[in-house]
């Protein structure tokens, strides 16, 4: 595995993200390459300190501004086409919209 494509990957590496012989060819790469090493040990530190912290919920003026823009994304799309706007990200597919992203949920 090259340098380039190893840097690239060692996110997902450290995420636990990549194939069984993505994840063998990235640690052979490390075992060989310092600056790669120090990357991989830099990444794995940060998501350890992120991992730490508590979740954030978002306040509620943020759910308000979305709402608004969410409704009008849903009548855009004509509300009769089996779709609604408001659901959790756990429960949908999410689709982008103009800046942001938007969630709706297929209706049954």
């Amino acid at each position: 595995m090259n340098h380039h494509r190893a840097g690239r990957l060692l996110s997902a590496y450290v995420d636990s993200e990549l194939t069984a012989a993505e994840a063998r060819a990235v640690q052979e790469h490390l075992l060989d390459c310092a600056p790669c090493r120090d990357a991989y040990e830099n990444l794995r530190a940060a998501r350890d300190l992120l991992a730490g912290l508590p979740p954030a919920e978002p306040p509620a003026e943020f759910w308000a501004a979305i709402r608004g823009p969410m409704m009008r994304a849903s009548a855009a799309h004509g509300g009769s086409e089996g779709w609604t706007a408001g659901a959790t990200p756990e429960q949908v597919d999410a689709e982008e919209y103009g800046c942001g992203c938007f969630w709706f949920q297929r209706s049954p």
